[in-house]
């Protein structure tokens, strides 16, 4: 549903716009595409996380989820058609980046 070649699109474009980089991953919370591409194939715990509730999921400096390598930033869940297909991340203060996020 969520090919990586559309997760490469999407984050070239948003980051051209955004100056930030931009996380695509997905119903797993595997990193599809990411302006740092060395995180490709890896697990985001919050992005994980935001595909099972639903929601979003904002992470602040300190927060526990960053054990795993997360950074602060917000992570979205992407709905197609009504279902949950994977989520989008914004890296930065939840505060800086919530404008960006929808």
């Amino acid at each position: 549903m969520l090919s990586s070649e559309l997760a490469e699109h999407i984050v070239r474009e948003t980051m051209s716009r955004l100056n930030r980089n931009i996380n695509i991953m997905d119903a797993e919370g595997t990193i599809l595409a990411s302006g740092i591409r060395e995180r490709v194939g890896e697990r985001h715990a919050a992005a994980a996380e935001a595909v099972l509730r639903g929601e979003t999921i904002a992470i602040e400096p300190g927060d526990r989820r960053m054990r795993d390598g997360v950074q602060p930033g917000i992570n979205m869940p992407i709905v197609f058609r009504g279902r949950v297909v994977g989520a989008i991340g914004i890296t930065g203060l939840p505060e800086e980046v919530a404008e960006f996020a929808e």
